[in-house]
């Protein structure tokens, strides 16, 4: 397998049609007249580049657009201006490397066992030695007793657990995770993560834990409203300076909530990395 995607947004837009009554009936006539269909913009004029193998986080407050952002570029949402690229290729084309997405909700058969759930997927991409790829899979997420179990028959945790080794399946390059670990158990939630670490394909991940953040990604992207706030990089989270505001030492943690708060007071170019001490905090 590759490094991992690169990723190329430019002036992206999605929309979302509304709810609207389809017949519309006039007071003096008994025929219905059709009105078109409104539309809301999820995200507006997104320009962003990732490249291969690197690890983003993505926060924003609940309606800021990152779920619509993920599925855009899992090919299920079309742009409607601009465009989103996939290692050059259109994130809608059905040729383009495949993408592991692992949504909010399991995209799980829950009348399929779980090695049903899995030997699907393997045919879908065509996966090579993959009754060993599923059963190794199956043992990593803990699941190697329960294969033969209907979906149906599984807890919250046991779905979620399939859900990932769905994703993991065709080892895609890209791997784009919408609030993976909510429904994990500590144990495995930590044992997901290091497996997520390991990893040499590109990740976005989208998570309202500012911990995963600082323990996973290497560079954050600010959405709010749709719009892209903040891209910052960060060059090696572990090791970046501390700021010190007062006698405290401002933590990774502190720092994304600073930003959440919009205390950011010095703005940087797009490509330029912003690194802590840059931030103050009021």
């Amino acid at each position: 397998m590759n490094q991992g995607s690169s990723i190329e947004l430019k002036h992206l837009s999605v929309d979302y049609p509304l709810p609207f009554n389809i017949f519309h009936r006039k007071s003096k006539l008994k025929s219905a007249q059709i009105h078109p269909r409104r539309r809301f913009r999820a995200l507006h004029n997104i320009s962003l580049r990732i490249c291969p193998g690197e690890r983003i986080g993505i926060v924003g407050m609940n309606g800021a657009g990152k779920t619509t952002l993920f599925r855009t570029l899992a090919g299920i949402l079309n742009p409607a201006d601009g465009y989103a690229l996939i290692d050059n290729q259109n994130a809608s084309n059905p040729k383009r490397q495949p993408v592991g997405y692992m949504a909010a909700f399991p995209l799980i058969y829950r009348q399929l066992t779980g090695y049903e759930n899995l030997r699907f997927i393997a045919n879908l991409y065509h996966i090579q030695h993959s009754e060993e790829r599923i059963m190794k899979l199956a043992e990593m997420v803990g699941l190697s007793d329960a294969l033969d179990k209907y979906v149906e028959q599984y807890s919250t945790g046991m779905t979620a657990r399939l859900d990932f080794a769905r994703v993991l399946l065709p080892d895609p390059p890209l791997l784009i995770l919408d609030e993976p670990f909510g429904s994990f158990d500590l144990r495995f939630a930590e044992e997901a993560k290091n497996i997520i670490k390991k990893s040499k394909s590109t990740i976005i991940l989208a998570t309202h834990n500012l911990e995963d953040i600082e323990s996973i990604t290497e560079r954050l992207i600010l959405l709010h409203h749709g719009e892209l706030i903040r891209d910052i990089s960060f060059t090696d989270l572990s090791e970046v300076a501390p700021t010190h505001v007062g006698k405290k030492s401002l933590s990774i943690i502190e720092f994304v909530q600073g930003l959440l708060r919009r205390t950011m007071v010095v703005e940087r170019n797009y490509c330029e990395p912003i690194h802590r001490k840059h931030v103050l905090s009021k």
